[in-house]
């Protein structure tokens, strides 16, 4: 069948089999943009948005907000707040950090890492054990703010 008759059958220009695109790779901003996010932890895409334009990158903001983002239970953060009230106990333990958990990983899958603070329910033996059996690192949020970025 000839091209013309093809493009004809499928409703489609006869310019559509032949055309190349102009826009070039992105692979290379996207690995700048890891690259940035990696080293500069605390910054979001509007901080990466403004490292690249520094560095001569003609990009959108939100092509940068796009790229950041890794796969889903890549990293997990968790904190508690506590809240005196008459009816809720004072203390939540590590055991009752595993059980929780327990209960989330079953509705969402395991986590790769949990990001935590250096509170009293995250240092445990309870939590660190569960996280060693299911293969989850722990990281602790004062290795993210003081971590020496790579040269």
């Amino acid at each position: 069948m000839s091209a013309r008759r093809a493009c004809a059958v499928i409703q489609a220009g006869r310019t559509s089999d032949r055309y190349k695109s102009r826009r070039d790779d992105q692979a290379s901003l996207r690995k700048k943009i890891r690259e940035i996010a990696e080293t500069r932890v605390r910054y979001g895409y509007r901080g990466v948005h403004v490292l690249l334009l520094r560095e001569g990158w003609k990009v959108n903001v939100k092509r940068v907000y796009r790229n950041p983002a890794m796969k889903p239970n890549e990293v997990w953060a968790m904190d508690f707040v506590s809240d005196q009230t008459f009816d809720v106990r004072q203390r939540y333990r590590g055991s009752d950090v595993v059980e929780t958990l327990e209960r989330v990983t079953r509705q969402y899958g395991k986590p790769k890492t949990i990001r935590v603070d250096n509170g009293p329910e995250f240092i445990s033996k309870d939590l660190d054990l569960w996280a060693y059996m299911n293969g989850v690192t722990l990281d602790s949020i004062e290795n993210i703010f003081f971590r020496v970025p790579p040269l």
